[in-house]
């Protein structure tokens, strides 16, 4: 066999859909088997994204919606803060942008890494710059991840491969 061979199928009975991904070469065949909840989780995240800047939310919502993700964002910490209290479901991950005004990032991540029901969730900080002290700052509270602001392309490459590593550290910690 020259090629390996890829694919998967998905088989659904009463209790349960799964899908299995297989890959034969010559010597073997290996397969990953997901249920539809696990499989669902591993494509797509529940994203928020905090920014007082309407043109950077709508292009981040663009750029996570074209990734096959749902993004939910807000221009006011406060709204943000109060959905994340009173609804059920939680985001996968939290993006707050640092420079906001009445609550900025990092009061509404001290608020977030305070809170027990949202302290687990990831937060990544956004921003177009990074000195290294403040990397350390953030670090230091509690911050999973840093994204910078770039043109268009870099941006949508940063925020693909940070969600592909999240996704990954995830499934490792997960087994």
């Amino acid at each position: 066999m020259r090629n390996p061979l890829r694919g998967f199928f998905i088989v659904q009975d009463r209790n349960c859909v799964r899908k299995t991904d297989y890959f034969v070469t010559a010597n073997a065949v290996s397969y990953s088997s997901f249920t539809k909840k696990e499989w669902t989780m591993k494509k797509a995240l529940t994203l928020f994204y905090l920014d007082d800047d309407f043109e950077d939310l709508d292009f981040f919502q663009e750029v996570a919606g074209d990734l096959g993700h749902t993004v939910r964002v807000f221009a006011d910490g406060r709204i943000m803060l109060l959905v994340l209290e009173t609804e059920a479901v939680k985001p996968d991950v939290i993006f707050l942008d640092i420079h906001m005004p009445i609550l900025n990032g990092q009061e509404i991540l001290e608020i977030i890494k305070k809170t027990d029901t949202l302290k687990d969730i990831p937060v990544v900080m956004v921003s177009g710059a990074y000195p290294k002290k403040l990397v350390r700052h953030f670090s230091e509270l509690g911050v999973n991840y840093f994204l910078k602001k770039h043109h268009v392309h870099d941006y949508r490459e940063s925020l693909k491969e940070l969600l592909n590593d999240h996704l990954a550290t995830r499934k490792a910690t997960a087994k």
